[in-house]
């Protein structure tokens, strides 16, 4: 592995260490980005498996890693309490999809070439706990279009 590689994954584990922390999550997870002919897609087969019953985002971003200002390339935040009888969202998560019960900070632009960071907090309810979850990932557009996941 390069050292600039090495590198940029250890600053990566050491930023979803340090975001757990701030935010509070319970767990951080991996976010998987996917590519099918109708859109780009974001899941976690271990958010799945933690929150077998979908989840509620609370927060999620989409942002250039390789650029020097509007790097927002899609936000959004939950605009009113998570509630138990609320309809949960299932994995995976289109990227520029309308989310019910979040406000759109940013709205969604076209993926250019580039590297992108993907993360967001999930909340949801195993049992009786409300489990609040934290994911990151990024992902690489090539020029052809091609998406990459957490290369």
């Amino acid at each position: 592995m390069q050292r600039s590689a090495r590198k940029g994954a250890l600053c990566a584990c050491l930023l979803v260490l340090i975001a757990c922390r701030i935010m509070g999550g319970d767990e951080a997870f991996i976010l998987e980005t996917t590519e099918d002919i109708e859109a780009i897609r974001f899941s976690s087969k271990a958010i799945e498996r933690r929150c077998p019953n979908g989840v509620a985002i609370s927060d999620l971003f989409v942002s250039r890693e390789d650029c020097t200002r509007d790097c927002s390339w899609w936000a959004l935040t939950r605009k009113t309490e998570f509630s138990k009888t609320e309809r949960l969202l299932e994995l995976p998560l289109m990227y520029g999809a309308e989310v019910p019960g979040s406000e759109l900070r940013v709205a969604p632009r076209r993926l250019e070439f580039g590297t992108y960071s993907v993360g967001g907090t999930f909340a949801c309810y195993n049992g009786e706990d409300l489990l609040s979850v934290i994911a990151f990932g990024r992902f690489y557009v090539s020029e052809n279009g091609n998406v990459i996941s957490n290369p």
